[in-house]
Order: C-alpha cells, then structure tokens, then sequence
C-alpha cells in the first residue's frame, strides 16, 4: 500500500537515504502484518487528504483527528497523543501560549493544513499575522531569521529538530494545556476496507489503550527499526 509522509522527526524522515521515524516504523509493520508492501511517497501535509481523494496514496502519516478530516478520510484508531508547541527565538521564549501570540500581535508560522492554525485563531491570533508554509524547515527558517516570532505545531517535533542543532538559537515552548489539551492522532485512510483492516493490525501492534507521545528512539518502534 502507498504511505504519504512528510520531513518530521520524528515521525518521518531520511538519514542517508533510508526512510525511518516512529509513523513510518508503526505503518510498515502494520502493512507487513496485512501482507502489504510498504510503498513510500514523499508529500507535504497540505497534500495529504487532497491525495487520498484524488488515489495518490492510500495511508498517510499521522494527524491529529477533527470532525472536518472525517468527512474527507477514515481514521483508524489513535497512533499517539500528542501536545502543541511553539518554536520561538531564544529572545522570544517569554511568549507563553497563543493568548501570548495573539496579545502581542506577533507573526505566528503554521503548516498549510495544519490544525496549529485553527487553534492559532481560536487564541485570538489574527489571520493576517498567521504565514502558511509548506514544510517544517522552511517554517523553522522564518523563526531563525526573524520573519516570525514562533512557528506553532506539536511539541515534540520541535523538540527533535532542536535535538540536531542545540546551537540554533531556538527554543521550544510547551503550549499549556489550558489552551489545548493533547490530543490523539491517527492514520487517515482511503476508504473504510482499508482502514478496518489497519486497525486489526494496529490492534496486534499497539495493544489495547490510548497511545501516548511517541518515543523518539527507534529500538522502541515496531520491528526495533525504521
């Protein structure tokens, strides 16, 4: 089956040429258990559920669920849970939250799609302070340089690209749950079949529960690999 994934740690990623991250590990075992091959394609997030409409692919990498995104794709069960986070400028770390952002009328970076943007403007946040990017590095880079005071996704992604480069100038912001709470993600699926038949799989792969953060470590993953 045709998986679409996005430039995230650590959810999906490519080190010397080998695709790895904790969504591509889970959805390649999870293929495997099915019988499946796992048959990657390279996409930005805004592409996601346009390309399982249009039979671009028929999984892709995790997303957090909203009433929205079911009507477009099935959602197998939860594969994580998962907490918003602010990428900010070591002289931007006073900024708390959204309610921050919105208050000082700074230019907050978002992925197109992303749901970072909906809670950006739930805070306050004015739709002309919001830049849509395409890919994380090129919403880290308008941090870096100044073109934005925070780039709004999860925490832990953030926490991983600042795990590769502690030199950057960058810092991390937990969004307090008191603003929005973690909340769980899953695979979205082409069609109903597909989706019944991952969740048996995930079934075998996660056990029973809700799925907190993922580890970042890939002896943790399904398969102890990417």
């Amino acid at each position: 089956m045709r998986f679409a994934w996005i430039d995230e740690r650590p959810f999906n990623y490519e080190t010397d040429g080998v695709l790895a991250g904790c969504d591509v590990a889970l959805a390649r075992a999870a293929f495997a258990v099915l019988g499946h091959p796992f048959e990657p394609v390279h996409a930005t997030f805004g592409e996601m559920l346009p390309g399982l409409e249009d039979d671009r692919w028929d999984v892709t990498t995790g997303m957090f669920i909203t009433p929205e995104r079911e009507r477009r794709a099935f959602f197998t069960r939860p594969v994580w849970s998962l907490r918003d986070g602010l990428l900010v400028s070591d002289s931007h770390r006073y900024i708390s939250g959204y309610a921050a952002l919105a208050e000082g009328e700074f230019m907050v970076a978002v992925l197109s799609g992303q749901v970072q943007r909906d809670h950006a403007l739930r805070h306050g946040v004015a739709p002309a302070d919001l830049v849509e990017f395409d890919t994380y590095d090129e919403a880290a880079a308008a941090v870096l340089d100044g073109r934005v005071a925070a780039y709004a996704s999860v925490a832990l992604a953030h926490e991983e690209h600042l795990a590769l480069d502690d030199r950057s100038g960058l810092t991390c912001v937990p969004v307090p749950s008191s603003e929005v709470a973690p909340a769980p993600g899953a695979f979205a699926c082409a069609s109903e079949e597909i989706r019944d038949a991952l969740d048996k799989a995930l079934g075998r792969l996660l056990g029973p529960g809700l799925p907190g953060e993922p580890s970042a470590d890939p002896s943790a993953w399904p398969a102890g690999r990417g």
